[in-house]
Protein backbone atom coordinates (compact mmCIF):
# COMPACT_ATOMS: atom_id res chain seq x y z
CA UNK A 1 0.00 0.00 0.00
CA UNK A 2 1.36 3.58 -0.91
CA UNK A 3 0.08 6.09 1.15
CA UNK A 4 -0.65 9.59 0.35
CA UNK A 5 0.97 12.23 2.27
CA UNK A 6 -0.33 15.21 1.74
CA UNK A 7 -2.73 17.50 4.26
CA UNK A 8 -5.89 18.61 3.48
CA UNK A 9 -6.06 17.92 0.10
CA UNK A 10 -2.61 18.81 -0.70
CA UNK A 11 -0.63 16.88 -3.75
CA UNK A 12 2.21 14.87 -3.06
CA UNK A 13 4.45 15.67 -6.33
CA UNK A 14 5.62 19.01 -7.09
CA UNK A 15 7.89 19.99 -9.92
CA UNK A 16 11.12 21.43 -8.73
CA UNK A 17 10.13 24.52 -11.23
CA UNK A 18 7.57 25.61 -9.38
CA UNK A 19 9.01 25.05 -6.14
CA UNK A 20 11.07 28.17 -4.50
CA UNK A 21 11.71 26.89 -0.91
CA UNK A 22 11.59 23.37 1.47
CA UNK A 23 11.39 23.51 5.10
CA UNK A 24 11.30 19.83 7.29
CA UNK A 25 9.74 20.93 10.85
CA UNK A 26 10.45 17.74 12.60
CA UNK A 27 8.08 17.04 15.70
CA UNK A 28 9.45 16.73 19.23
CA UNK A 29 8.31 17.78 22.41
CA UNK A 30 10.22 20.72 22.81
CA UNK A 31 10.90 23.83 20.23
CA UNK A 32 10.35 21.80 17.01
CA UNK A 33 11.43 25.28 15.12
CA UNK A 34 14.96 24.56 16.36
CA UNK A 35 15.68 21.38 14.99
CA UNK A 36 13.78 22.95 11.18
CA UNK A 37 15.75 22.52 8.18
CA UNK A 38 14.84 24.49 5.01
CA UNK A 39 16.66 23.74 1.24
CA UNK A 40 16.94 25.58 -0.96
CA UNK A 41 16.23 23.80 -5.17
CA UNK A 42 19.42 25.26 -5.98
CA UNK A 43 20.97 22.06 -4.23
CA UNK A 44 18.60 20.12 -6.78
CA UNK A 45 20.16 20.61 -10.13
CA UNK A 46 18.66 17.74 -12.74
CA UNK A 47 16.09 16.86 -10.25
CA UNK A 48 12.43 17.90 -12.18
CA UNK A 49 9.61 16.66 -9.54
CA UNK A 50 9.66 16.03 -5.49
CA UNK A 51 7.71 13.28 -4.60
CA UNK A 52 6.42 12.22 -0.90
CA UNK A 53 4.45 9.17 0.07
CA UNK A 54 4.68 6.39 3.14
CA UNK A 55 4.47 2.68 2.60
CA UNK A 56 3.61 0.27 4.84
CA UNK A 57 5.74 -2.37 7.07
CA UNK A 58 5.50 -4.91 9.39
CA UNK A 59 6.69 -4.13 12.71
CA UNK A 60 8.25 -6.79 14.38
CA UNK A 61 9.95 -4.48 17.38
CA UNK A 62 8.14 -5.00 20.51
CA UNK A 63 6.70 -1.64 21.78
CA UNK A 64 7.18 -2.43 25.31
CA UNK A 65 11.01 -3.10 24.91
CA UNK A 66 11.96 -1.59 21.65
CA UNK A 67 13.48 -4.93 20.55
CA UNK A 68 12.62 -8.11 18.65
CA UNK A 69 11.95 -11.04 20.52
CA UNK A 70 13.87 -13.73 19.44
CA UNK A 71 12.95 -16.80 17.52
CA UNK A 72 14.24 -20.23 18.81
CA UNK A 73 16.51 -21.67 15.93
CA UNK A 74 14.77 -23.64 13.33
CA UNK A 75 11.84 -22.33 14.38
CA UNK A 76 9.11 -20.10 12.06
CA UNK A 77 9.36 -16.39 12.38
CA UNK A 78 6.58 -14.83 14.47
CA UNK A 79 3.99 -12.74 12.86
CA UNK A 80 4.40 -9.19 13.37
CA UNK A 81 3.07 -6.62 15.66
CA UNK A 82 1.45 -4.38 13.61
CA UNK A 83 2.15 -2.77 10.07
CA UNK A 84 3.57 1.04 10.31
CA UNK A 85 3.83 3.72 7.40
CA UNK A 86 7.22 4.57 6.94
CA UNK A 87 7.93 7.84 5.51
CA UNK A 88 9.66 8.61 2.02
CA UNK A 89 10.38 10.91 -0.24
CA UNK A 90 11.61 11.06 -4.04
CA UNK A 91 13.99 12.94 -6.10
CA UNK A 92 12.67 12.53 -10.05
CA UNK A 93 15.00 13.29 -12.75
CA UNK A 94 14.08 15.79 -15.30
CA UNK A 95 15.01 13.96 -17.86
CA UNK A 96 15.49 10.26 -19.08
CA UNK A 97 18.67 8.84 -20.23
CA UNK A 98 16.75 6.30 -22.00
CA UNK A 99 13.67 7.04 -21.82
CA UNK A 100 10.58 4.79 -19.68
CA UNK A 101 10.71 4.21 -16.00
CA UNK A 102 13.38 5.52 -13.55
CA UNK A 103 16.00 3.45 -12.20
CA UNK A 104 16.11 4.26 -8.44
CA UNK A 105 18.71 4.06 -5.79
CA UNK A 106 17.17 3.80 -1.79
CA UNK A 107 19.34 5.80 0.20
CA UNK A 108 19.96 4.35 3.88
CA UNK A 109 21.23 7.01 5.95
CA UNK A 110 23.10 6.80 9.33
CA UNK A 111 22.80 6.96 12.75
CA UNK A 112 21.45 10.39 14.38
CA UNK A 113 20.64 11.22 10.74
CA UNK A 114 17.23 11.81 8.91
CA UNK A 115 15.60 10.93 5.33
CA UNK A 116 16.27 15.10 4.77
CA UNK A 117 19.62 14.40 5.44
CA UNK A 118 22.27 12.77 3.28
CA UNK A 119 20.02 11.65 0.39
CA UNK A 120 19.52 15.21 -0.80
CA UNK A 121 23.10 15.97 -0.96
CA UNK A 122 23.40 13.31 -3.24
CA UNK A 123 20.04 13.53 -5.71
CA UNK A 124 21.51 16.02 -8.26
CA UNK A 125 24.53 13.98 -8.93
CA UNK A 126 22.54 11.13 -9.47
CA UNK A 127 19.36 12.79 -11.24
CA UNK A 128 22.02 14.10 -14.15
CA UNK A 129 22.62 10.19 -14.90
CA UNK A 130 18.85 9.56 -14.90
CA UNK A 131 18.66 8.29 -11.85
CA UNK A 132 16.19 8.36 -8.92
CA UNK A 133 16.70 9.15 -5.15
CA UNK A 134 14.64 7.88 -2.82
CA UNK A 135 14.50 8.60 1.06
CA UNK A 136 13.25 6.76 3.79
CA UNK A 137 12.43 7.54 7.59
CA UNK A 138 14.18 4.59 9.66
CA UNK A 139 13.65 2.93 12.76
CA UNK A 140 13.91 5.56 15.85
CA UNK A 141 14.75 8.04 13.60
CA UNK A 142 13.14 11.57 11.87
CA UNK A 143 12.23 12.89 15.67
CA UNK A 144 7.98 12.48 16.59
CA UNK A 145 5.18 11.06 13.88
CA UNK A 146 3.75 14.61 13.96
CA UNK A 147 6.94 15.45 11.28
CA UNK A 148 5.78 17.76 7.96
CA UNK A 149 7.58 19.68 5.09
CA UNK A 150 6.02 22.92 4.11
CA UNK A 151 6.36 23.34 0.53
CA UNK A 152 6.62 26.46 -0.55
CA UNK A 153 5.43 27.02 -4.25
CA UNK A 154 4.81 29.77 -7.25
CA UNK A 155 1.05 29.55 -7.37
CA UNK A 156 -0.35 28.22 -4.31
CA UNK A 157 1.63 29.43 -1.60
CA UNK A 158 2.57 27.22 1.05
CA UNK A 159 1.33 23.24 0.95
CA UNK A 160 1.68 21.12 3.96
CA UNK A 161 3.00 17.49 3.78
CA UNK A 162 2.85 14.85 6.36
CA UNK A 163 5.88 13.40 6.83
CA UNK A 164 6.02 11.42 10.11
CA UNK A 165 9.22 10.32 12.35
CA UNK A 166 9.78 7.29 13.78
CA UNK A 167 11.48 8.42 17.39
CA UNK A 168 10.37 7.81 20.26
CA UNK A 169 9.58 9.95 23.44
CA UNK A 170 12.49 7.63 26.18
CA UNK A 171 11.73 7.97 29.86
CA UNK A 172 12.26 11.18 31.58
CA UNK A 173 12.82 13.34 28.58
CA UNK A 174 11.06 16.25 27.28
CA UNK A 175 12.53 16.05 23.80
CA UNK A 176 12.44 13.41 21.17
CA UNK A 177 16.25 13.03 20.17
CA UNK A 178 17.12 12.65 16.80
CA UNK A 179 17.96 8.74 17.11
CA UNK A 180 15.54 8.12 20.45
CA UNK A 181 14.50 4.81 19.79
CA UNK A 182 17.11 3.28 17.52
CA UNK A 183 19.86 2.63 20.52
CA UNK A 184 18.91 0.46 23.49
CA UNK A 185 20.64 0.60 26.54
CA UNK A 186 22.98 -2.52 27.36
CA UNK A 187 24.03 -5.14 24.68
CA UNK A 188 21.18 -4.89 22.46
CA UNK A 189 22.50 -1.38 21.46
CA UNK A 190 21.47 -0.81 17.60
CA UNK A 191 21.23 -4.68 16.95
CA UNK A 192 17.48 -4.79 16.12
CA UNK A 193 16.66 -0.86 15.10
CA UNK A 194 18.79 -2.63 12.17
CA UNK A 195 17.08 -5.56 12.24
CA UNK A 196 13.52 -3.55 11.77
CA UNK A 197 14.69 -0.95 9.11
CA UNK A 198 15.95 -4.25 6.56
CA UNK A 199 12.41 -5.32 7.42
CA UNK A 200 11.47 -1.93 6.35
CA UNK A 201 13.33 -2.27 3.34
CA UNK A 202 11.91 -5.27 2.33
CA UNK A 203 9.20 -3.95 2.71
CA UNK A 204 10.03 -0.94 0.60
CA UNK A 205 11.41 -3.42 -2.67
CA UNK A 206 8.16 -5.07 -2.37
CA UNK A 207 5.75 -2.32 -2.54
CA UNK A 208 7.97 -0.61 -5.53
CA UNK A 209 6.86 -4.02 -7.58
CA UNK A 210 3.76 -4.13 -6.78
CA UNK A 211 2.51 -0.71 -7.44
CA UNK A 212 3.95 0.16 -10.60
CA UNK A 213 6.91 1.83 -9.13
CA UNK A 214 5.14 4.00 -6.27
CA UNK A 215 3.68 5.14 -8.31
CA UNK A 216 5.75 7.72 -9.60
CA UNK A 217 7.62 5.56 -12.77
CA UNK A 218 10.43 3.86 -10.93
CA UNK A 219 11.72 0.74 -12.46
CA UNK A 220 10.88 -2.26 -10.29
CA UNK A 221 14.02 -4.23 -12.33
CA UNK A 222 16.67 -1.71 -11.50
CA UNK A 223 16.11 -0.52 -7.77
CA UNK A 224 19.68 -0.15 -6.27
CA UNK A 225 20.95 1.09 -2.81
CA UNK A 226 23.35 3.19 -1.34
CA UNK A 227 24.52 2.58 2.25
CA UNK A 228 26.03 5.42 4.09
CA UNK A 229 27.42 4.69 7.80
CA UNK A 230 24.86 3.01 9.62
CA UNK A 231 22.53 2.56 6.88
CA UNK A 232 25.77 0.12 5.01
CA UNK A 233 25.05 -1.67 8.55
CA UNK A 234 21.49 -2.52 8.51
CA UNK A 235 21.95 -2.18 4.28
CA UNK A 236 24.25 -5.07 4.44
CA UNK A 237 21.64 -7.43 6.47
CA UNK A 238 19.30 -6.02 3.58
CA UNK A 239 21.68 -6.62 0.58
CA UNK A 240 22.83 -10.05 1.61
CA UNK A 241 18.86 -10.93 1.93
CA UNK A 242 16.67 -9.44 -0.41
CA UNK A 243 16.74 -11.22 -3.84
CA UNK A 244 14.80 -8.28 -5.80
CA UNK A 245 17.42 -5.96 -5.38
CA UNK A 246 21.21 -6.96 -6.78
CA UNK A 247 23.31 -4.07 -6.90
CA UNK A 248 24.93 -1.67 -3.75
CA UNK A 249 27.08 0.71 -2.45
CA UNK A 250 28.17 0.56 0.80
CA UNK A 251 30.23 3.38 1.89
CA UNK A 252 31.86 3.75 5.48
CA UNK A 253 30.41 0.42 6.79
CA UNK A 254 31.64 -1.38 9.68
CA UNK A 255 31.60 -4.58 11.56
CA UNK A 256 31.20 -5.73 14.21
CA UNK A 257 28.81 -3.26 15.38
CA UNK A 258 30.66 -3.73 19.08
CA UNK A 259 34.01 -2.71 17.88
CA UNK A 260 32.73 0.09 16.41
CA UNK A 261 31.56 1.34 19.88
CA UNK A 262 35.38 0.18 21.31
CA UNK A 263 37.74 1.61 18.80
CA UNK A 264 35.70 5.01 17.29
CA UNK A 265 36.29 7.96 19.15
CA UNK A 266 31.91 8.86 18.67
CA UNK A 267 31.42 5.22 19.53
CA UNK A 268 33.43 5.29 22.74
CA UNK A 269 30.63 6.55 24.73
CA UNK A 270 28.43 3.69 23.93
CA UNK A 271 31.12 1.52 25.20
CA UNK A 272 31.82 3.00 28.37
CA UNK A 273 28.19 2.93 29.11
CA UNK A 274 27.73 -1.04 28.45
CA UNK A 275 30.70 -1.70 30.48
CA UNK A 276 29.27 0.42 33.16
CA UNK A 277 25.80 -1.43 32.84
CA UNK A 278 27.74 -5.09 33.06
CA UNK A 279 29.69 -4.17 35.97
CA UNK A 280 31.38 -0.95 37.05
CA UNK A 281 34.73 -2.08 38.15
CA UNK A 282 35.22 -3.32 34.51
CA UNK A 283 36.08 0.73 33.80
CA UNK A 284 39.52 -0.11 34.94
CA UNK A 285 41.10 3.03 33.83
CA UNK A 286 38.54 5.65 36.09
CA UNK A 287 38.93 3.71 38.98
CA UNK A 288 42.49 3.86 38.43
CA UNK A 289 43.87 -0.09 38.00
CA UNK A 290 44.83 0.40 34.87
CA UNK A 291 46.70 3.08 32.61
CA UNK A 292 44.23 5.16 29.73
CA UNK A 293 44.13 3.58 26.92
CA UNK A 294 46.56 5.28 24.30
CA UNK A 295 44.56 6.59 22.03
CA UNK A 296 41.24 7.72 24.20
CA UNK A 297 42.60 8.46 26.92
CA UNK A 298 39.02 7.07 28.75
CA UNK A 299 37.48 5.51 31.46
CA UNK A 300 38.66 1.75 30.28
CA UNK A 301 41.76 -0.06 28.72
CA UNK A 302 41.12 -3.57 26.76
CA UNK A 303 44.78 -4.37 25.56
CA UNK A 304 43.12 -4.20 22.16
CA UNK A 305 44.56 -6.41 19.94
CA UNK A 306 44.81 -5.85 16.42
CA UNK A 307 44.53 -8.08 13.44
CA UNK A 308 48.05 -9.26 12.37
CA UNK A 309 49.79 -7.78 15.54
CA UNK A 310 52.05 -10.51 16.97
CA UNK A 311 50.75 -12.36 20.20
CA UNK A 312 50.76 -10.41 23.52
CA UNK A 313 50.91 -11.20 26.61
CA UNK A 314 48.64 -9.02 28.69
CA UNK A 315 50.14 -7.00 31.22
CA UNK A 316 46.59 -4.70 31.60
CA UNK A 317 45.18 -5.28 34.66
CA UNK A 318 40.92 -5.89 34.31
CA UNK A 319 41.29 -6.11 30.07
CA UNK A 320 40.96 -9.37 29.67
CA UNK A 321 37.24 -9.03 32.06
CA UNK A 322 36.42 -5.60 29.68
CA UNK A 323 37.28 -8.09 26.38
CA UNK A 324 35.04 -11.10 27.73
CA UNK A 325 31.97 -8.09 28.00
CA UNK A 326 32.66 -7.33 24.52
CA UNK A 327 32.62 -10.53 23.49
CA UNK A 328 29.20 -11.25 25.04
CA UNK A 329 27.82 -8.56 23.49
CA UNK A 330 28.90 -9.49 20.03
CA UNK A 331 27.61 -12.63 20.37
CA UNK A 332 24.52 -11.28 21.18
CA UNK A 333 24.53 -8.83 18.21
CA UNK A 334 25.52 -11.05 15.98
CA UNK A 335 21.94 -11.86 14.31
CA UNK A 336 21.73 -7.95 13.16
CA UNK A 337 25.35 -7.70 12.46
CA UNK A 338 26.83 -6.71 9.20
CA UNK A 339 29.89 -9.14 9.69
CA UNK A 340 27.46 -11.89 9.91
CA UNK A 341 25.87 -11.05 6.64
CA UNK A 342 28.76 -9.64 4.59
CA UNK A 343 29.78 -13.59 3.93
CA UNK A 344 26.47 -13.89 2.30
CA UNK A 345 26.82 -11.32 -0.80
CA UNK A 346 29.36 -13.23 -2.68
CA UNK A 347 30.79 -16.17 -0.89
CA UNK A 348 27.99 -18.10 -0.01
CA UNK A 349 24.70 -16.38 -1.13
CA UNK A 350 21.88 -17.34 0.82
CA UNK A 351 18.97 -19.76 -0.81
CA UNK A 352 16.84 -18.02 -3.76
CA UNK A 353 19.03 -15.07 -3.37
CA UNK A 354 21.31 -14.03 -6.28
CA UNK A 355 25.37 -13.14 -6.36
CA UNK A 356 25.44 -9.40 -5.61
CA UNK A 357 27.51 -6.91 -6.71
CA UNK A 358 28.74 -4.39 -3.97
CA UNK A 359 30.91 -1.13 -4.30
CA UNK A 360 32.54 -0.78 -1.02
CA UNK A 361 34.31 3.06 0.17
CA UNK A 362 35.97 4.16 2.78
CA UNK A 363 38.29 6.50 4.02
CA UNK A 364 41.86 6.77 5.46
CA UNK A 365 41.94 7.75 9.58
CA UNK A 366 37.98 7.07 9.57
CA UNK A 367 37.05 8.35 12.86
CA UNK A 368 33.27 7.48 13.19
CA UNK A 369 33.89 3.67 11.51
CA UNK A 370 37.37 2.67 12.28
CA UNK A 371 39.34 1.54 9.40
CA UNK A 372 39.65 -1.73 11.17
CA UNK A 373 35.79 -2.67 11.04
CA UNK A 374 35.70 -1.43 7.17
CA UNK A 375 37.97 -3.77 6.36
CA UNK A 376 36.70 -6.62 8.12
CA UNK A 377 33.22 -6.11 6.12
CA UNK A 378 35.58 -6.15 3.02
CA UNK A 379 37.37 -9.09 3.97
CA UNK A 380 34.27 -10.85 5.18
CA UNK A 381 32.23 -10.15 2.10
CA UNK A 382 35.43 -11.14 -0.17
CA UNK A 383 34.79 -7.47 -1.67
CA UNK A 384 39.08 -6.25 -1.56
CA UNK A 385 38.76 -6.02 -5.70
CA UNK A 386 35.77 -3.86 -5.48
CA UNK A 387 36.87 -2.00 -2.66
CA UNK A 388 37.78 2.01 -3.27
CA UNK A 389 39.89 3.50 -0.37
CA UNK A 390 40.19 7.27 -0.21
CA UNK A 391 43.34 8.70 0.86
CA UNK A 392 42.36 11.60 2.79
CA UNK A 393 45.67 11.49 4.47
CA UNK A 394 46.93 12.50 0.91
CA UNK A 395 44.11 14.74 0.25
CA UNK A 396 44.33 16.63 4.01
CA UNK A 397 47.78 17.32 3.14
CA UNK A 398 46.97 18.59 -0.53
CA UNK A 399 44.38 21.13 1.83
CA UNK A 400 44.49 20.98 5.46
CA UNK A 401 41.28 22.61 5.54
CA UNK A 402 39.45 19.59 5.82
CA UNK A 403 41.23 18.12 8.96
CA UNK A 404 38.77 20.31 10.80
CA UNK A 405 35.33 19.97 9.08
CA UNK A 406 32.68 19.60 11.62
CA UNK A 407 28.82 19.93 11.70
CA UNK A 408 28.64 21.15 15.79
CA UNK A 409 25.07 20.61 15.84
CA UNK A 410 25.40 16.90 14.68
CA UNK A 411 28.84 15.70 14.87
CA UNK A 412 30.76 18.46 16.68
CA UNK A 413 34.32 16.10 16.16
CA UNK A 414 35.79 16.10 12.54
CA UNK A 415 33.40 14.11 10.37
CA UNK A 416 36.42 13.28 7.10
CA UNK A 417 36.76 11.12 5.52
CA UNK A 418 33.82 9.36 7.43
CA UNK A 419 31.09 11.65 5.89
CA UNK A 420 32.32 12.88 2.63
CA UNK A 421 29.83 11.22 0.21
CA UNK A 422 26.89 13.34 0.80
CA UNK A 423 26.56 15.95 3.68
CA UNK A 424 25.44 19.08 3.86
CA UNK A 425 28.87 20.15 4.55
CA UNK A 426 30.01 19.19 0.58
CA UNK A 427 28.28 22.47 -0.50
CA UNK A 428 29.63 24.71 1.91
CA UNK A 429 32.76 24.40 1.92
CA UNK A 430 34.31 24.07 -1.65
CA UNK A 431 37.50 22.11 -0.97
CA UNK A 432 35.64 19.38 -0.08
CA UNK A 433 33.14 19.13 -2.77
CA UNK A 434 35.71 17.80 -5.86
CA UNK A 435 36.50 15.13 -3.43
CA UNK A 436 32.43 14.38 -2.75
CA UNK A 437 31.28 14.51 -6.48
CA UNK A 438 33.85 11.94 -7.43
CA UNK A 439 32.78 9.67 -4.82
CA UNK A 440 28.83 10.11 -6.31
CA UNK A 441 30.37 10.18 -9.84
CA UNK A 442 31.67 6.67 -8.79
CA UNK A 443 28.43 6.03 -7.51
CA UNK A 444 25.97 6.52 -10.18
CA UNK A 445 28.29 5.10 -13.29
CA UNK A 446 28.81 1.67 -11.39
CA UNK A 447 24.33 1.94 -10.88
CA UNK A 448 24.09 2.62 -14.84
CA UNK A 449 26.48 -0.18 -16.04
CA UNK A 450 24.40 -2.94 -13.83
CA UNK A 451 27.16 -3.30 -10.81
CA UNK A 452 29.92 -3.91 -13.64
CA UNK A 453 32.34 -0.77 -13.89
CA UNK A 454 33.85 0.66 -10.49
CA UNK A 455 35.97 4.03 -12.54
CA UNK A 456 38.27 4.97 -9.98
CA UNK A 457 37.29 8.39 -9.34
CA UNK A 458 40.15 10.42 -9.61
CA UNK A 459 38.78 10.81 -13.48
CA UNK A 460 36.64 13.42 -11.57
CA UNK A 461 38.21 15.20 -9.59
CA UNK A 462 38.37 18.85 -10.28
CA UNK A 463 40.36 21.94 -8.78
CA UNK A 464 43.38 21.95 -6.35
CA UNK A 465 42.72 17.78 -6.62
CA UNK A 466 42.69 17.68 -10.81
CA UNK A 467 45.10 14.59 -11.61
CA UNK A 468 46.28 13.83 -8.01
CA UNK A 469 45.90 9.88 -6.89
CA UNK A 470 44.05 9.97 -4.25
CA UNK A 471 41.29 6.78 -4.38
CA UNK A 472 43.03 3.00 -5.36
CA UNK A 473 41.98 -0.28 -4.40
CA UNK A 474 44.17 -0.82 -1.53
CA UNK A 475 47.07 -3.89 -2.02
CA UNK A 476 45.84 -4.81 1.73
CA UNK A 477 42.94 -3.65 3.62
CA UNK A 478 44.25 -1.13 6.69
CA UNK A 479 43.89 -3.23 10.37
CA UNK A 480 45.51 -0.25 12.30
CA UNK A 481 43.86 2.68 13.74
CA UNK A 482 44.63 5.54 11.31
CA UNK A 483 43.09 8.45 13.04
CA UNK A 484 44.60 11.65 11.57
CA UNK A 485 43.39 14.11 13.80
CA UNK A 486 44.49 12.21 17.26
CA UNK A 487 48.18 11.78 17.89
CA UNK A 488 49.07 8.79 20.01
Amino acid sequence: VVLAAGLNGAPSIFNLSGVQSMTWVPQGSGDDAGNSETFSPSLLSGVGQIAFGMFMSPLFLDPSSGSIPQTPTAQPIGAPTAYIPVSFHLFLPANHLAGGAYPVVIYGHGLGDNQFGAPTYIASTLAQLGIATLAFEITGHGYGTGGVVNVTTVSNGVETVSTPGRGILLPGNTDIGPSDGCILPGALAVRDCGRQTAVDLFALVQTVRETNGLGFGLDPSRVYYIGQSFGGTYGTLFHATEPNERIALLNGAGGTSVDVARLAISGRPLAIEYLASVNPALLNVEAGIAPPEPYFHDAFNDNYIFRDMPPVTNSVAGATAIQAAFEAAEWIGTVGDPLSFAPHLKRSPLAGVPVKSTLFQFGYGDLEVPNPTESAVIRAANAQSSAWFFRFDKAAQIDPRLLPVTMPSVAPLPILPHRVLSNPTIFEYPYETPLSLADQAQAGLFFLSGGVLSLDPDLFLTGEYAGQNLFQVPATLPTQLNFLQIQP
